[in-house]
């Protein structure tokens, strides 16, 4: 789901990327079969991430292990915490006095929005309206000793190692969570599939074949007034936004505009009478097979781990049950 919209100003900035279920927490990949049939927005890479249950499963498994973590901590209250659903990647507290940025990004949406009933309604938040209607988690408030306990982020009473007189773990109890999972923390590593979805399109886009539909696209949307050279032009428009500013300054960056919404449907009306998405897809998927073949053995090795994670976590729950 990944752009950046500040969401409020303060003294230090933490930029959080959720991925249709993105965040600090691990990057969380939705398919619930391995990808290559008859799914639209199937990627040659999809089969090397987990199903969506896997995903679900290691997310209750993790925080089942920081619940029993926070509670050794002096919160004893958490030892309750509810796992169906478990919460939510945790944001700071207002005290914190932290920006947190949060983007989605959704593989439906990898090449911007293409469907104008779904544009005049959604504007460019197609992805977090998906990801809002799929999300499987709760969200909570957290006091900032609880965050602290909880991420090992920010200080707490000048000391982030301890609290209540505890010491915290590295990267705090979701933190040594995961490692009891994977045997490591799995933002302290590179996601080979994160790579070659993000190369697909920064390599692809470097092709006369991508650079032809940008101009094509850009051509339509000249016509209609609309002065974009690519796609995310028109989506990250910073004129816009700050237009949309000055008319509320206190509007929820995730709900459209009717200026977002006219811009969104126009795009989407160009890249229909483009082909825009089929003529990019195609050289996505070109570029991927490629990149598979260079990265096969890192691919494997990740996909490997991430199974084990999700074998483990099930006998967690098992156990807990």
């Amino acid at each position: 789901m990944r752009q950046t919209t500040p969401l409020a100003a303060a003294a230090v900035a933490v930029f959080a990327l959720v991925a249709a279920c993105g965040s600090r927490q691990p990057a969380s990949r939705q398919h619930e079969e391995p990808a290559g049939s008859a799914d639209s927005s199937a990627l040659p890479v999809d089969r090397y991430e987990l199903t969506r249950t896997d995903n679900e499963t290691i997310d209750r498994a993790r925080w089942a292990l920081a619940r029993s973590c926070m509670n050794d901590l002096g919160f004893p209250a958490l030892r309750t915490l509810s796992l169906d659903p478990p919460p939510a990647w945790p944001m700071p507290p207002q005290q914190a006095g932290v920006l947190v940025a949060v983007s989605f990004t959704a593989d439906t949406d990898r090449y911007g929005v293409s469907d104008p009933k779904q544009a005049a309604v959604h504007g460019y938040q197609g992805a977090y309206a998906e990801w809002k209607a799929n999300r499987k988690t709760a969200d909570r408030k957290w006091t900032l000793p609880q965050y602290v306990a909880l991420t090992g982020e920010f200080e707490y009473q000048r000391n982030k190692n301890t609290v209540h007189g505890h010491t915290v773990p590295a990267h705090g109890c979701l933190g040594q969570a995961d490692r009891t999972l994977y045997g490591f923390r799995p933002q302290d590593r590179r996601d080979p599939v994160l790579d070659v979805k993000g190369e697909g399109i920064t390599e692809g886009e470097k092709t006369n074949e991508w650079k032809a539909a940008d101009r094509a696209w850009s051509a339509c949307m000249k016509a209609r007034g609309y002065h974009y050279a690519k796609p995310s032009d028109a989506r990250n428009d910073p004129r816009r936004s700050e237009k949309e500013f000055a008319q509320n300054p206190h509007r929820d960056p995730h709900v459209p505009s009717g200026l977002e919404k006219a811009t969104a449907v126009a795009d989407a009306v160009c890249k229909q009478k483009t082909h825009y998405v089929p003529t990019v897809r195609a050289i996505d998927i070109r570029v991927q097979k490629h990149l598979i073949q260079q990265n096969r053995t890192a691919l494997e090795e990740a996909y490997r781990q991430s199974k084990a994670a999700a074998d483990k976590a099930r006998a967690i729950l098992r156990n807990l049950a």
